[in-house]
């Protein structure tokens, strides 16, 4: 969905066929979910079935919810930047969390079935190897966003906030959203670089650098407390 969006593509039948493609499938997964419910008693390979459909579903729309924040921006819709990105990390988040609740489920149905249904050397290479991709590398990758965001916005609450009188004579803009710095959300780099302390926090997801003169902020702030 986020590579429709991004084709630039602006015909209306492009984005309708897609999405009604994205929404055939959805309903298709449910339909059949519910079909098996409704015909087979409960068992194993029931449940795996509908954590899998879960898992599809829970992407399909986190896919549709992503797509229709960049949509509402694109039209000026959303009248903050800061909550679109924040929306964004919320989906991805919420994403994340269900499909490692799902993997786990999966897991503990795989070893269930491994322990008392069908036992096998392949069956048990298979669970190590969807323990490993599905569940440890995601937990890690999930944890290490959250820690990255945690410490960025740490590292810019350490920063002082500018003064109006910094902010006169920087007589600049924010060099990251290229918007007017005022006061309250302004803070000051001990390079003496004025940035938006949102803007900033952002900056530190990908490096912990200056955007002007790429010198270490963080490294400094914290040679100098």
């Amino acid at each position: 969905m986020l590579k429709l969006y991004f084709s630039r593509n602006f015909l209306h039948s492009f984005h309708h066929r897609h999405i009604y493609t994205c929404l055939s499938i959805l309903f298709i997964i449910i339909s059949y979910t519910t079909v098996l419910w409704n015909l087979t008693s409960i068992s194993t390979w029931l449940l795996a079935v509908t954590a899998f459909s879960l898992e599809l579903i829970v992407r399909l729309l986190a896919s549709l919810a992503q797509y229709t924040l960049y949509v509402l921006d694109a039209y000026r819709c959303l009248s903050n930047a800061d909550s679109f990105d924040e929306y964004i990390f919320r989906i991805k988040a919420i994403t994340s969390c269900c499909e490692f609740i799902l993997g786990v489920f999966l897991l503990c149905n795989g070893f269930y079935i491994l322990c008392f249904e069908a036992r096998g050397a392949l069956r048990a290479f298979m669970l190590a190897i969807h323990a490993h991709l599905n569940i440890i590398k995601n937990f890690r990758r999930g944890w290490q966003i959250l820690r990255n965001r945690r410490s960025a916005w740490d590292n810019v609450n350490h920063l002082p906030l500018a003064t109006e009188e910094q902010i006169q004579n920087y007589n600049d803009i924010c060099s990251i959203c290229h918007n007017i710095l005022t006061i309250g959300n302004t803070c000051i780099t001990p390079c003496s670089h004025l940035f938006h302390q949102k803007c900033l926090q952002k900056a530190f997801y990908a490096t912990p650098n200056c955007a002007l003169c790429l010198r270490p902020i963080v490294a400094n702030e914290k040679n100098g407390q």
